[in-house]
């Protein structure tokens, strides 16, 4: 029996369709990080290039052959070429696409493989549609054919070895989507939880008048190795109504007031921000405190994943 493979000019184009929705969609669970990975670094190396050309190069390789020797050479690439340059334009858009995703095209958050398997989607549309344009005769097109022999036909042993072989991959793919399935435990990640001004900096008011309405941010940047349920808690706590007072590690505040709490999902590589109004009707020496509470462990607001302090003067 003979079979054969014809892509019709469009199956190499949804291969890559299949995995950059892939990517895009894993990068939303933590479990899936191996399987985010490889396929992503297939996306950066080697799909994103693919595409370019295949939008520079719709049509097959043509040529006018005189005698003994190969002249003009019309338009399109052989699959060699595609091969080599897909991967040489790959590390090209790979290496500049941090600049431009930074200076260019607004952040999505959601982290370098998924910014890169989006643009890779685009451009592969772009191809398909490029290509659809293009005669079927003259399209490129990845043609096999290979001859086989049917059920009935194939000896004991043969059998025996086909069900052995078969039996072999069922069971390296249920190993291997067992192990990607698992839930990732790698906690060597970290959350960055700081206070900022508007702009991002480092700045922000350490003494305020009462009933004085001043302005805080809270940046969350989640670096661990998957997305995380977060909840944030902001209180007021007063310690003393001398704004001099010297605070001490067993210092304990005299009031709290929950001013502020919220139940978000932190993306992995994205980044939140909070912003927070806040003014005192009492003076004295006030502290903000700022709680991040992780969904997946007992943590509370008197023993967070994270927290912030910052102490405030009130004249």
């Amino acid at each position: 029996m003979k079979i054969n493979i014809d892509t019709r000019g469009s199956l190499d184009l949804l291969v890559i369709f299949v995995a950059c929705i892939f990517v895009m969609i894993s990068s939303q669970f933590g479990n899936l990080h191996h399987a985010h990975s490889v396929v992503g670094w297939s996306v950066a190396l080697f799909f994103s290039g693919y595409s370019i050309i295949s939008i520079a190069f719709p049509e097959a390789q043509k040529y006018t052959v005189t005698g003994f020797s190969t002249a003009d050479n019309i338009s399109g690439l052989s699959l060699a070429e595609r091969l080599i340059g897909s991967f040489f334009i790959s590390l090209a858009f790979t290496s500049f696409s941090p600049f431009v995703f930074n200076s260019l095209i607004i952040p999505s958050g959601l982290g370098f493989f998924t910014d890169i398997s989006v643009i890779c989607f685009i451009s592969s549309l772009a191809a398909l549609y490029r290509r659809l344009n293009v005669e079927q005769n003259e399209r490129f097109t990845v043609e096999y054919e290979f001859e086989t022999r049917i059920w009935k036909e194939l000896t004991i042993a043969e059998k025996r070895k086909f069900a052995m072989a078969f039996a072999l991959i069922i069971s390296i793919s249920v190993i291997s989507i067992n192990e990607l399935s698992q839930e990732n435990t790698d906690k060597s990640g970290f959350t960055a939880f700081y206070f900022s001004d508007q702009s991002g900096n480092a700045v922000f008011p350490d003494q305020v008048n009462t009933f004085e309405n001043s302005e805080l941010y809270i940046q969350i940047n989640n670096y661990e190795k998957s997305n995380l349920e977060f909840k944030l808690q902001i209180e007021h706590l007063f310690f003393s109504s001398n704004p001099n007072f010297n605070v001490t590690p067993d210092s304990t505040p005299l009031d709290s007031r929950l001013d502020y709490e919220v139940e978000f999902l932190s993306l992995r590589g994205g980044e939140d921000r909070f912003s927070h109004d806040f003014s005192f009707d009492e003076s004295g020496l006030w502290c903000i405190q700022a709680s991040l509470i992780t969904s997946e462990s007992e943590e509370t607001s008197e023993n967070p994943y994270r927290q912030l302090r910052l102490f405030i003067a009130v004249n």
